[in-house]
């Protein structure tokens, strides 16, 4: 496991000051800093913590209570690491959505309410996360930038 460090991304040489980003992955950027980075942070892009992220109201897997045996955790998974996410579908900690266009519109539109959703999700009632057509695309834009090619095509792994 040691030897599997992903750091070659577009991402990783534009935090390094090698590179940088193009207008739109710029801008992905900036909606993902705003939107996401409360969550998918650090050098992993996790906060390796469990959140219920409004996948489900009604919840038939139970996520970290079966562990914890509280309601308080209810639907919550862990916070999966970005890296190659373009990459590393079927997504979800149960493969629900197939493409990342998926797990965009799940943000956009099917939060579903629980009494264990991270109040990150959820405003006064409402989505926090809204995003217009055009900053999907540039999202995904940066997205991208976290795909370490060299990595995923080393023949070692």
């Amino acid at each position: 496991m040691l030897l599997l460090v992903s750091d070659q991304s577009r991402f990783d040489m534009v935090m390094r000051g090698e590179a940088v980003f193009t207008a739109k992955e710029q801008r992905g950027k900036a909606l993902f800093d705003k939107n996401c980075a409360t969550c998918h942070s650090g050098a992993l892009l996790t906060n390796n913590k469990f959140i219920n992220n409004g996948l489900d109201s009604v919840f038939t897997d139970i996520g970290r209570s079966l562990i914890s045996e509280t309601s308080e955790d209810l639907g919550k998974f862990k916070v999966p690491s970005l890296r190659n996410i373009m990459l590393t579908g079927p997504y979800m900690h149960d493969g629900r959505f197939k493409t990342i266009d998926e797990v965009i519109d799940h943000y956009r539109f099917g939060i579903r309410p629980s009494p264990s959703l991270d109040t990150r999700l959820m405003v006064n009632g409402s989505m926090k996360i809204q995003l217009e057509d055009a900053d999907v695309d540039d999202l995904k834009d940066f997205l991208h930038t976290l795909t370490d090619r060299k990595f995923i095509s080393n023949p070692i792994f």
